[in-house]
This record gives C-alpha cells, structure tokens and sequence, in this order.
C-alpha cells in the first residue's frame, strides 16, 4: 500500500477505528483498576478464624503491614534487611488469627503485584515471597528469627517458623 492509499483508509474509517481504540483503552483500564482493587477474599479471613478460634482483628491496615513487610525486606537501598520493621509489624498482630491471616495475606498481595515486580523480587532478593515464612527465614537470621519469635509469643501467637 502507498502513503496515499493508507491516508485514504484512515480517512474513510476513523469513526470505527476511534470507536476500537477507545473500547480498548476502556477494558485495559478495567483490567488495571481489577488487578490492582483484588484483595485477600473473606473466605482466607474466615478459614483463619476457624483454624484458630479467634477473630481476625478487624483495625489493622493489612495492606500496609504487606507494604511494609516488602520494603524491609528490600532494605534501605536495598542492600540490607530493615529488621526493626519487621519487628514493628509483627508487633502490630494481636492474635493467632492475625498472624495467620497475615500469612494468607501477604501471599496474596504477592501474587497482585505487577509482573515486573515480582520478577525484580525473584531476581534481586531470591526470596520465596509466596510464602511469609519463608521469606522471614531467608531474610533474618537465627538471632533475629529468635526475636521475632519472642515478639510474637508475648502476643500469645505460636509462630510457625
């Protein structure tokens, strides 16, 4: 096709073609703004509370606790493990149920990060984020392990870990 034929075409359909685009400018962003409002489903809130036998508490930010949990683990300029923020935010569960809610949790924020930042994660840290015990082990090591053990305790949480 030469330039002109092309003008032509353009042209002649610019209606149908500006209606293709918008539709799918329109379902991108649905898909954006769905990946991105998918949380944890209260059937993982319920299944905590069952398996434990308590109430997940109801105040607590999850998503800033996953937020936070991800950052210390990436470190100030992610060199390093931040380990007071570790602290803090397992200081911040009250319960068994919390600490098992946190765990469904952060695998879920995980697995709604985008795709980039997960294979950032997977290729700067090596960390198994599918799983919050694992990445507490991989990133802590045992006196810091032992810590976050005691915090939980005096909480009255058994840790898994």
């Amino acid at each position: 096709m030469k330039t002109k034929d092309i003008t032509k075409f353009l042209k002649k359909n610019q209606t149908p073609l500006l209606i293709a685009l918008g539709v799918l400018a329109v379902a991108v962003v649905v898909w954006l703004v769905f990946r991105r409002s998918r949380g944890i489903s209260a059937d993982q809130q319920h299944l905590a509370e069952q398996n434990t036998g308590e109430h997940v508490t109801v105040s607590i930010n999850w998503r800033d606790l996953a937020i936070r949990l991800r950052k210390a683990f990436s470190g100030p300029g992610s060199s390093s493990t931040d380990e007071a923020e570790v602290y803090a935010v397992l200081g911040a569960l009250r319960n068994q149920a919390d600490w098992e809610y946190m765990k469904r949790y952060w695998t879920e924020y995980c697995n709604s990060l985008p795709w980039w930042q997960r294979l950032n994660d997977n290729l700067m840290n090596t960390t198994n984020y599918k799983s919050l015990v694992s990445a507490l082990k991989y990133e802590l090591d045992s006196g810091e392990l032992q810590q976050c053990r005691d915090i939980l305790l005096s909480k009255g949480i058994t840790p898994d870990f």
